[in-house]
């Protein structure tokens, strides 16, 4: 990911470019030292009407005595925007990504919103969005997977892989036939993602980090295609 984006009609040079994309896959993956799945078995994604307390001044909880039976995976409501728009600013360091989810959710594109909720306290978010992707001439719905972060405090105690766990069936009954995703190949590729789909598409990340996921066998068969992310995700590109 990059910084907030040049003034319009300015281009960044490639070497910024480069960094930027090298940045926002690095990003991507700060929950790379979540652990492989344990149960699966979730709980009912659903808003709940309780506000979420502040993870300032919270006692991060230690792998021994964190438990996975009391973690609320649940989608979000609007009382929760306060709270994503902090934990974003704070898991990433800067404002990018919480200004991101914001203009994604005002131009309709968002589509899935899970939260990770332990104890009140917000442990982890990702959104899903709609994409446009055309497949060999033909045009399909599908799902961009960003951002995904967790709050340090709740880092390496498996929380991203329950909030993927939930939402992608989420995306796919939403519609979607696909996932996109920039991020780790280990970490992804447990839920199916494969960047030998993306190989053939045209997008703003070549390289073996840019994955794909089918939710219909064969949705993004072809031999040539092109993702093109909303203009929201323009200060990442």
């Amino acid at each position: 990911m990059v910084k907030p984006p040049v003034k319009s009609g300015a281009r960044k040079p490639a070497a910024a470019r480069k960094t930027a994309r090298g940045r926002m896959s690095d990003r991507a993956s700060v929950h790379e030292h979540a652990l492989a799945p344990r149960n699966m078995s979730l709980r009912t994604a659903v808003a709940s009407g309780a506000p979420l307390r502040p993870v300032d001044g919270v006692r991060a909880p230690r792998s021994d005595t964190f438990d996975p039976a009391a973690l609320e995976i649940r989608i979000a409501n609007p009382q929760d925007y306060p709270a994503i728009r902090k934990t974003l600013d704070a898991v990433f360091g800067r404002s990018v990504e919480s200004r991101l989810v914001a203009d994604l959710r005002e131009g309709g594109h968002a589509q899935v919103e899970a939260l990770a909720v332990y104890e009140g306290v917000l442990a982890g978010y990702v959104l899903l969005s709609r994409l446009a992707v055309e497949v060999g001439g033909r045009k399909a719905a599908a799902s961009a997977l960003a951002p995904l972060a967790v709050s340090p405090k709740f880092a390496g105690l498996g929380i991203a892989t329950r909030l993927i766990a939930t939402a992608l069936p989420m995306a796919r009954t939403a519609g979607a036939s696909a996932a996109f995703v920039l991020g780790k190949l280990e970490f992804y590729q447990r839920f199916g993602f494969s960047s030998k789909i993306t190989e053939r598409f045209a997008s703003p990340w070549p390289g073996r980090q840019f994955m794909a996921l089918e939710f219909e066998p064969g949705a993004l068969r072809c031999e040539s295609g092109s993702v093109a992310y909303p203009q929201p995700f323009a200060p990442f590109l």
